[in-house]
C-alpha cells in the first residue's frame, strides 16, 4: 500500500466520477456511443480492480476469466511481445494475478469485444482488449490498442465536468482508492474475527 494525499478528494469523488462515465450518465462529455461504451468500461474496470493503467493497457480478450459464477480479469507479465504495435509497450509491474471483477462488468467486456472491437479491421490483427475508434463515414478508421494518452485524455474530459471536485483524480488514484477500501475491509474484518475471540473466551 502506498500513501497518498487525498487532501480535498473524498470517495464519494470517486464514486461520482464513475457515475459520470456511465452510459446513461446525463453529465457524459463523449458523444460517440462506441467510445462512450469504451470509456466506461476503462474507468468501470480501474475502479473495481485497483490494477495499474499500464496493467489495463496489456488487457488481452483471454485474460477474461472463463469461470461464469467467478469473473476475473488476470493480469499477465509479457515483456517484449510481438503482437503488440506500440512503441512503448505496456506490461505489468508486479506479480501476475486474477483480481475478481462483478459479471456486469464481465458481461459489458464481452458485449463491447463481440459488437464494437469487432468492427475494427485491424483489431482483428493483435488480442488487446481496448481499441481506438475513430469514425470516418460509415466505418472505422482504426482499431490499434490505446495508448497511455487516450485514457489520460479520457480522464481529463471528465474531470472538466466538475474541475472543483475531480481536480486531483487521475488514471492511477483509483489503485491508491482501491487499496484504500480494501485495507479498511480488512481492518474491519480484523475487528470482528477479535471481537469473536474475546466472545468465546468469555464463554469458555
Amino acid at each position: 500500500k502506498v500513501s497518498l494525499d487525498k487532501t480535498g478528494i473524498t470517495d464519494d469523488s470517486f464514486e461520482d466520477f464513475v457515475e459520470v462515465a456511465k452510459l446513461n450518465s446525463k453529465y457524459n462529455p463523449f458523444k460517440n456511443p462506441v467510445i462512450k461504451f469504451r470509456n466506461y468500461l476503462i474507468v468501470q474496470t480501474l475502479y473495481e480492480t485497483g490494477m495499474r493503467c499500464s496493467e489495463l493497457l496489456a488487457l488481452r480478450i483471454g485474460d477474461i476469466g472463463a469461470d461464469t459464477d467467478n469473473p476475473t480479469l488476470s493480469v499477465i507479465r509479457r515483456h517484449g511481445s510481438k503482437e503488440d504495435p506500440r512503441l512503448k509497450e505496456p506490461t505489468a509491474k508486479t506479480l501476475e494475478r486474477s483480481l475478481p471483477i462483478s459479471k456486469e462488468l464481465r458481461d459489458l467486456l464481452n458485449s463491447y469485444i463481440k459488437s464494437h472491437r469487432t468492427q475494427t479491421k485491424v483489431a482483428k490483427t493483435h488480442p488487446f482488449i481496448f481499441v481506438s475508434h475513430k469514425q470516418k463515414v460509415g466505418s472505422y478508421e482504426t482499431g490499434q490498442p490505446i495508448i497511455q494518452q487516450t485514457v489520460n485524455d479520457l480522464f481529463n474530459r471528465i474531470k472538466k465536468v466538475n474541475p472543483e471536485r475531480f481536480w486531483g483524480i487521475t488514471p492511477h488514484s483509483y489503485r491508491h482508492f482501491f487499496n484504500d477500501q480494501l485495507s479498511s475491509r480488512i481492518d474491519e474484518e480484523r475487528k470482528i474475527v477479535k471481537q469473536e475471540v474475546k466472545r468465546l473466551k468469555l464463554a469458555g
